[in-house]
């Protein structure tokens, strides 16, 4: 059987869910004529359970919420501005 890669819990093989999750960062530094830096953030599928999938989810979806959100007030900000001056 399946483990949950998020609570580590038992999950029956008709239970499984695939959910995108953070799984790594690597810092490099390249030494070359410049010695430079690069960061990298590493996502992989991973197999859950349905608690875990619902709360990835509902983060998911309370950030593209906020990013919603956010731009409704700048474009209100920019349309008073103009309509204002």
């Amino acid at each position: 059987m399946p483990n949950c890669s998020s609570c580590g819990k038992y999950i029956q093989p008709t239970e499984v869910f695939r959910r995108e999750m953070y799984v790594g960062t690597t810092r490099r530094v390249h030494y070359g004529k410049r010695i430079s830096f690069g960061n990298s953030t590493h996502f992989r599928k991973q197999s859950v359970c349905i608690s875990c999938a619902k709360s990835i989810d509902d983060a998911n979806e309370s950030t593209g919420t906020r990013t919603k959100v956010f731009l409704l007030i700048v474009a209100i900000v920019i349309v008073l501005y103009f309509a204002l001056t």
